[in-house]
């Protein structure tokens, strides 16, 4: 079992030839329509930002690290990828785009490491998070720090 998000943190991907082919389609089945919204929102289903962990001496410790950061930040690279690729679809001006994404708050208390694959007192926490989450549309944002800000955000420092 590998998580998925190694090899793509999104399924979505922009293929502006592809894109531009189906704009193309729209307008000649209505000529005269205004073009719709292309509405690209994300949800991340965990902390956007990886909150730092100490490691042990060891191969095996170092490489587990390694690829949680690793998977962290491939997903704030792959919301900038989406928020690039809809910026460059508008400014082409034939259709409207708009981009959000949402993800897990850094606060919430995440998960221990354990042998349970399926932790229901969890997912109910993490369900009645998304509830609260989803009745406040200003939750959602439109444009992603890049990951050099990352330490201002959380407020740490390297020395």
């Amino acid at each position: 079992y590998v998580d998925g998000g190694v090899s793509q943190q999104a399924f979505l991907g922009f293929d502006l030839e592809q894109l531009g082919e189906i704009v193309q389609s729209v307008k000649r089945k209505r000529p005269h329509a205004r073009m719709p919204a292309m509405r690209i929102w994300v949800i991340v289903n965990g902390p956007l930002d990886d909150m730092g962990e100490m490691v042990t001496t060891g191969w095996g410790s170092v490489a587990k690290r390694s690829i949680d950061v690793l998977m962290h930040y491939s997903m704030r690279v792959t919301l900038r990828h989406l928020q690039f690729g809809a910026a460059l679809l508008a400014a082409q001006g034939e259709i409207p785009v708009e981009f959000r994404y949402v993800s897990v708050p850094n606060e919430f208390p995440r998960r221990e490491p354990s042998d349970v694959l399926f932790d229901a007192d969890y997912m109910a926490k993490l369900n009645a998070l998304g509830r609260q989450i989803s009745a406040n549309p200003s939750i959602w944002r439109s444009t992603v720090g890049a990951v050099e800000r990352l330490d201002a955000q959380i407020g740490t420092a390297h020395e």
